[in-house]
């Protein structure tokens, strides 16, 4: 239900963004970009329920580790870090490894360095469940291979886990921001957020062209000023406004000032005192 409607959310989106520039460079862009938020939000968003889960309704099982790993290669640990012809295998297609995952250890942990811990615990399946978790270097420097470690579960949990030391919830708050964060930038490349910005108002110097004496029924004597000036592409445009002050003849220099989309509407303003 949750995806569901996240994947709804998603297509509308895109959908949004695209039409802000279809088929141009900046809307292609544009969608690249959402997918990477998209893919972000769903990582965190998953991440963020399952942790929910863990720490209300988990249970803790003893598990083993088996390997340690670093993209440093200390203390005889495997690189990992790379070109991706030279990372193993197993590293190059697991997960872990997505845009969004890179960032999100760099601002947790304040290192490009990745720290890897590899465990097998018992879970329901006829043979023993591996996991694999990013850590940070404190606890990567602390755990050694063959040592016991608790592994927390959730009970919808079949083939995953985590270490208990690990938690996850800010991992998942950093994934959800990125998400927000490039969606922005999706925004700002299609012209979508541009378009939604409140635009200011123009001025242009006018010129009175006709003055009309227009009376109301409580005899309150008002005056309709038309005024012609030249909108910021050149175009010659022609307005006109009520004032209640008179005195005004054909040949004056006045301004005009109108909004950036609609220059033929603009509102009458005395030309200011030198």
């Amino acid at each position: 239900m949750v995806f569901g409607l996240e994947l709804l959310v998603f297509g509308g989106f895109l959908y949004w963004i695209y039409q802000g520039c279809p088929g141009t460079t900046r809307g292609i862009m544009a969608v690249v970009i959402s997918l990477f938020a998209a893919h972000a939000a769903f990582d965190g968003s998953t991440l963020a329920l399952r942790e929910y889960e863990r720490a209300r309704a988990g249970h803790v099982t003893m598990g083993v580790v088996f390997n340690k790993l670093s993209s440093i290669g200390a203390n005889g640990s495997v690189r990992i870090r790379g070109p991706r012809s030279r990372r193993s295998r197993r590293f190059g297609t697991t997960a872990g490894y997505a845009l969004h995952d890179e960032i999100a250890r760099v601002i947790l942990t304040g290192s490009l360095n990745d720290w890897v811990i590899e465990y097998r615990y018992a879970c329901d399946a006829p043979y023993r469940c591996t996991g694999r978790d990013f850590v940070p270097e404190a606890l990567w420097r602390r755990l050694h291979v063959d040592q016991n470690v608790n592994v927390r579960q959730a009970r919808s949990e079949t083939r995953s886990a985590r270490l208990d030391e690990n938690p996850q919830r800010a991992a998942a708050a950093v994934h959800l921001s990125i998400a927000a964060v490039l969606l922005l930038v999706a925004a700002v490349v299609s012209g979508r957020l541009t378009a939604m910005r409140p635009r200011g108002y123009l001025t242009a110097a006018a010129v009175v062209t006709a003055v009309e004496p227009v009376t109301y029924r409580d005899d309150a004597k008002r005056w309709r000023v038309r005024f012609a000036y030249f909108d910021p592409h050149g175009a010659p445009q022609e307005s006109a406004d009520e004032v209640a002050t008179a005195g005004w003849k054909p040949g004056d220099g006045c301004v005009a000032v109108f909004r950036p989309e609609r220059p033929d509407v603009a509102t009458f303003r005395p030309r200011p005192a030198a």
